[in-house]
C-alpha cells in the first residue's frame, strides 16, 4: 500500500524519472479519496488543521457512480 500511496500520489511522483521520491520520515500521511486514490502527501511537520481542510474538502465533493465503476471495471484499452 505504501508503495501504491507513493507512485500515485501526485505530490511524490516525478515523471522525468518514472519514479516517486525519497521519503526519510517513518510517519508521513497520506490522503485518499473516497475512490481509493490518493490526492496528497502530508510530511511529518504539517499542522492538523491543513489536513482538517483538506479532508473537509474532499468530504463535500460528490460520488459519482460513473468513477467508481471506472476504476473498479476500467475500461479495455484495446476496444
Amino acid at each position: 500500500m505504501f508503495r501504491f500511496a507513493k507512485r500515485h500520489t501526485p505530490d511524490l511522483f516525478v515523471p522525468r524519472y518514472g519514479m516517486a521520491s525519497h521519503l526519510y520520515e517513518h510517519n508521513s500521511k497520506f490522503l485518499f479519496d473516497r475512490y481509493g486514490v490518493p490526492k496528497h502527501y502530508y510530511p511529518a511537520t504539517t499542522e492538523l488543521a491543513i489536513i482538517e481542510a483538506d479532508i473537509k474538502q474532499l468530504l463535500s465533493q460528490v460520488y459519482k457512480e460513473e468513477t467508481f465503476r471506472d476504476l473498479v471495471e476500467p475500461k479495455d484499452m484495446y476496444d
